[in-house]
Parts: C-alpha cells; sequence; structure tokens
C-alpha cells in the first residue's frame, strides 16, 4: 500500500528534546524486550500476541499453532483464534493477568505533540522522523474538512515545532534516500 502524504508537516527547533524523548522511548522498548523474552521463555511459548495502542504496548497473549494443544494453567484459547488469553473468571487467570499488566511499556509522549491525532471523527497518526540534521514531525488526517485538522494543529506546541513546507520535506526525504 502506497504511503500516505502527510497533512502538515513541522520541523523541530530544540533537537534535544527530541533525542532524549527518542532516546528514552528506545531505553524503554529494549526493556520491554527483554522483559517479553524472559516471559515466554519462562511460560515456554516463544511467540507471544504483542499490541500496540496510541499510550502503550502491551502482550495480549501467546500464539498457540497447534488446535489440540491444552492451554496452560489459568489460560484460555480465544475463540477463533490462535491466541491464547489470561482466562480471567479464574484465581489462575487473574494472577496470569497480573503479570501480563506487568510486562506493559508505557509509550513516552512525544514532546510538544497531540498524544492522539484526530480528523473529521477520524484517527490520523502522525510521525517524527531525522532526514539529515533536521527533525521532522508529519500528521497525517483522514480528512473531509479541515475542522479537525485545526483542532489537532492547535495542541502542537510552537515552542518546540515550527509549521514547515510540504516541499522542504520532501526534499529534506529524498536527499536522506
Amino acid at each position: 500500500m502506497a504511503e500516505r502524504p502527510p497533512t502538515a508537516v513541522f520541523t523541530c527547533h530544540q533537537p534535544e528534546r527530541i533525542e532524549a524523548w527518542q532516546k528514552e522511548l528506545d531505553e524503554g522498548m529494549a526493556q520491554f524486550n527483554t522483559r517479553i523474552k524472559t516471559y515466554a521463555e519462562r511460560i515456554g511459548k516463544p511467540v507471544l500476541d504483542i499490541r500496540r495502542g496510541w499510550w502503550k504496548i502491551w502482550v495480549r497473549g501467546y500464539v498457540e499453532q497447534d488446535p489440540k494443544a491444552t492451554p496452560l494453567n489459568g489460560w484460555r484459547r480465544e475463540r477463533g483464534e490462535d491466541t491464547v488469553v489470561p482466562y480471567l473468571r479464574t484465581n489462575a487467570g487473574k494472577v496470569v493477568g497480573a503479570q501480563l499488566e506487568a510486562l506493559e511499556f508505557n509509550l513516552p509522549t512525544p514532546p510538544g505533540l497531540p498524544q492522539i491525532v484526530m480528523g473529521d471523527g477520524f484517527m490520523g497518526t502522525f510521525n517524527i522522523e531525522k532526514l539529515g540534521q533536521v527533525w521532522f514531525a508529519t500528521i497525517t488526517v483522514p480528512l473531509r474538512t479541515d475542522k479537525g485538522l485545526k483542532d489537532t494543529l492547535h495542541e502542537v506546541d510552537p515552542a518546540l515545532w515550527t509549521p514547515a513546507k510540504m516541499s522542504a520535506y520532501w526534499a529534506a526525504k529524498e536527499e536522506a534516500a
């Protein structure tokens, strides 16, 4: 699927704040990966069902390819899926649920950007990337009107981010390729 072009582009004039956020994100992801690898080895299930939301990354359960395999104690097979999830109606399942909750990684909030991007009632996306020596933030919103975009752009911190021309972003992206 082709990459959807951004709706708005910004450049950062305090790169040290973005680099600190990126470092926090990278360290947190490394710790999360270590925790889930250790957990997968402990329960003897190498493939975990990992989900990512706006605010966090979490483990939903483990993947069991063999449809005849009996789930571990405190787990149940999700109907119609290969995923086995905590069986929260049992005490063992509540313990498993608490263990999975402890594995969660709360994503650090990107500095100066909205936590959720909305446009015309639809969720959009934002991306932060370093092209050459410049940090760019792009916001992509599926719009029918620009009201939702104006609301989102109002949340961008002007002390950190400056609106940029789309052509400057594409030129930097092409040069970095």
